[in-house]
C-alpha cells in the first residue's frame, strides 16, 4: 500500500472542534469537497440521488457500470443502492468541482452478521460477530426484517444485519447505515471483511478483530496462488452458527482483488476518500479507513494534528 501524495478530498475539517467530540460520545466532522476537471476515484457514502452524490459532487450514472459484491449485473440500475451506502466511484469530475460523470460505481457491505449485543441506548454500540460497530446520529436504519424493528436501538440479539461504513479491518467500523435483514438468523450466509491476523497454520485459524476463524473446511480457492498470510485483506462467508467467537467459515477470498488493504495508487493520482482517521502516525501522516495519507504537502486543514482523538471521522 502506498501513500497517495494529492488527496483531492483535502482533510477540509476544523480540527480545533475534535476535542469536544472525543468527550461527546456521538459527534462526527464529516468533509465533503471535490476538485475539478479530471479523472477521480471517490470513496465515500451516497448523501442523495437523482444521479448520485458522493462526498459533495453529484455524479451522472447513466453509462456507469453498478457493481454491488463485486458482482456486475446491474448496468446503471440504482435500485440496489440506497443513501449512506459507502461506494467508490471512479469517473470524471467537471471544472465546477461539484459535478461529474460516473464510470464505474462498486458498493461492498463491511459485514451481514448476527447481533452478539445492543449497547446503542448505553454506548452507541452493537456488536456484532464480535466486531465492535459504532452508530452516530447520522447513521441510518432500515428495517427489512418484518419484524417490526423501530430503530437501532431495538434491533434484537441473534438479528441478521447488513453494516455498511467505516472499518479499520481490526473489527471496529463505524456505521453509515445498517440494514436488519432478519429478526432471528435461521441459517442465512454470513459474511465479514477484515485484515487477517494471528494466523495459527496448525490450528488453521485466523482472527479478525475478536472473531476466530477456523479455515481448516474452508474452500481457499479463491485465494489463487497467493498465500494466506497475516495482513491480507479477505472476505470469510460461513452458513454456519457462530459458537464461543469461533466461525467455521466456508469459504475464504480475496478482498479488493489483491488482497491488499487500502486503496494502492500512483504518485498524482486523484483520490478522493471520507472516512475514520484509524492511526495517526506522525506529523506528516495518517491512516484513515486503513489507507496512509501523507498530508505534508499543503493540505488543507485548521488546527494541529496533535488534537484528534481516534477514531476520528473526517
Amino acid at each position: 500500500m502506498m501513500a497517495i501524495r494529492h488527496i483531492s478530498y483535502l482533510l477540509a475539517i476544523a480540527l480545533v472542534t475534535v476535542l469536544s467530540a472525543c468527550n461527546s460520545g456521538g459527534s462526527t466532522n464529516v468533509a465533503e469537497g471535490g476538485i475539478g476537471g479530471t479523472g477521480i476515484t471517490t470513496s465515500g457514502q451516497i448523501t442523495a440521488f437523482g444521479s448520485i452524490w458522493v462526498n459533495g459532487i453529484e455524479f451522472e450514472t447513466d453509462s456507469a457500470s453498478i457493481f454491488v459484491e463485486g458482482t456486475e449485473e446491474f448496468g446503471d440500475d440504482q435500485d440496489h443502492l440506497d443513501e449512506c451506502m459507502v461506494v467508490t466511484v471512479v469517473g470524471t469530475v467537471n471544472a465546477d468541482g461539484v459535478s461529474g460523470t460516473a464510470d464505474v460505481v462498486r458498493f461492498a457491505d463491511e459485514m451481514e452478521g448476527t447481533v452478539d449485543a445492543n449497547n446503542v441506548a448505553a454506548s452507541n454500540t452493537l456488536t456484532v460477530m464480535s466486531q465492535t460497530v459504532t452508530v452516530t446520529a447520522s447513521t441510518c436504519f432500515e428495517d427489512d426484517s418484518g419484524a417490526s424493528i423501530a430503530s437501532l436501538a431495538d434491533i434484537p440479539v441473534n438479528a441478521v444485519v447488513e453494516v455498511s461504513g467505516f472499518s479499520d479491518g481490526q473489527g471496529n467500523i463505524v456505521a453509515t447505515r445498517v440494514e436488519v435483514k432478519a429478526g432471528a438468523w435461521t441459517g442465512e450466509e454470513l459474511e465479514l471483511k477484515g485484515v487477517v491476523d494471528n494466523l495459527n497454520t496448525g490450528a488453521e485459524t485466523f482472527e479478525i478483530g475478536a472473531l476466530i476463524i477456523d479455515y481448516s473446511s474452508a474452500d481457499l480457492s479463491e485465494l489463487g496462488a497467493t498465500p494466506l498470510t497475516n495482513g491480507l485483506y479477505v472476505e470469510v462467508e460461513s452458513e454456519s452458527a457462530i459458537v464461543g467467537g469461533v466461525m467455521d467459515a466456508d469459504e475464504v477470498e480475496l478482498e479488493d482483488e489483491d488482497g491488499e488493504w487500502g486503496h494502492d495508487g500512483d504518485d498524482g493520482e486523484e483520490y478522493e476518500l471520507e472516512g475514520v482517521i484509524n492511526t495517526i502516525i506522525n506529523s506528516e501522516q495518517i491512516e484513515v479507513n486503513g489507507q496512509l495519507v501523507d498530508i505534508s504537502e499543503s493540505p488543507d486543514y485548521e488546527g494541529a494534528i496533535s488534537v484528534i482523538c481516534l477514531p476520528e471521522r473526517l
